[in-house]
């Protein structure tokens, strides 16, 4: 056998033993998750944020909501914080609400419920509610210019309600009595 004919049935071998083997392709390689910040669904929050509530008082005087917000987030098994402040609040200061809820990961997006916010004590006429959403550690805790940690605005979601009391159903009600500045 000739060399050039040896050649050749090395490479036919080698092509035929290759072809009957199985190719392993290297296992893909799965980074850690990182934690990100939430999003809210305004489509799937309830009320819908660009409605204006109108709460009437019950006949003891009360007036309360419930607010939902569906969010999603990967929190590295830190909880969500939602601080609901009342006319715009004060920076650092303590929110009208505040709710803690458990962490979940970003393929478990969730609604987070914060039923029965008494608005029994303010006044009749209109209110802005604001929600901030935010990982616990991300807030704010001591009193400085705003409500999320310095630096750390981009890892919250804020959602805004126009809420407008009314005293009793023989009070009209005008779309017109809502018209807020944004520093409300």
């Amino acid at each position: 056998m000739g060399t050039e004919s040896r050649s050749k049935a090395l490479w036919a071998a080698a092509l035929v033993s290759a072809a009957q083997g199985c190719l392993v392709a290297d296992p893909p390689e799965f980074e850690d998750p990182q934690q990100t910040r939430p999003f809210v669904h305004l489509t799937k929050t309830f009320p819908f944020p660009g409605d204006i509530l109108i709460l009437e008082r019950r006949t003891d005087g009360g007036a309360s909501v419930t607010l939902t917000l569906h969010v999603q987030s990967e929190d590295l098994g830190e909880p969500l914080t939602v601080a609901v402040h009342l006319d715009g609040g004060q920076p650092g200061g303590p929110p009208f609400r505040e709710s803690d809820f458990a962490p979940a990961t970003f393929d478990q997006p969730r609604d987070l419920v914060l039923e029965n916010l008494n608005l029994s004590n303010q006044a009749d006429g209109c209110h802005r509610l604001t929600a901030i959403v935010a990982h616990a550690s991300r807030f704010n805790r001591t009193p400085a210019d705003g409500f999320v940690r310095p630096g750390e605005e981009d890892w919250s979601e804020s959602v805004r309600w126009t809420v407008n009391i009314v005293g009793g159903a023989d009070v009209p009600v005008s779309i017109n009595d809502c018209v807020m500045s944004d520093d409300n």
